[in-house]
């Protein structure tokens, strides 16, 4: 049974899907300054201020970022914007970090990178530590867009 936050992801990007695109990963991930950042204003208003919050779809052809609100305890059911990354131009994907401070690069083949945090023991999205652990292998050998 999918949480309410999959559900609203889901009734989002549905109109986007294109005929025959299957959704992989349904995950929650921020951009935030690196690790050394975050321990210097841990706690602080600057690190909040400094996290952008998204919705990423994985599907058999791109990534569906949709920009989200973050609250004080957990993400708002709010979509300020999509962006898409077709999967072709993902050359590849390496993880990061530890505990349930993972990240995730995803590398362009036109040499430009995305690094997004994402936290592996999310209960909101289950997809989350699955994403993170089969992400950089499938990607990397093209499972994905079969």
């Amino acid at each position: 049974m999918p949480t309410p936050y999959e559900s609203y992801v889901e009734e989002q990007i549905a109109p986007m899907l294109e005929r025959d695109e299957q959704v992989r990963y349904k995950v929650f991930m921020v951009k935030q300054p690196g690790l050394l950042w975050q321990i210097l204003l841990v706690g602080g208003l600057l690190l909040f201020l400094m996290t952008k919050a998204y919705f990423v779809v994985v599907t058999n052809r791109r990534l569906i970022i949709m920009r989200t609100k973050q609250g004080f305890i957990k993400p708002a059911m709010v979509n300020l914007g999509v962006e898409e990354i077709p999967l072709p131009t993902v050359q590849k994907v390496t993880s990061s970090g530890i505990a349930n401070n993972r990240s995730m690069t995803f590398h362009k083949t036109d040499g430009s990178k995305l690094t997004l945090r994402i936290a592996p023991w999310s209960k909101q999205f289950p997809d989350n530590k699955a994403m993170l652990e089969e992400l950089p292998g499938t990607l990397t050998q093209g499972q994905l867009t079969s």
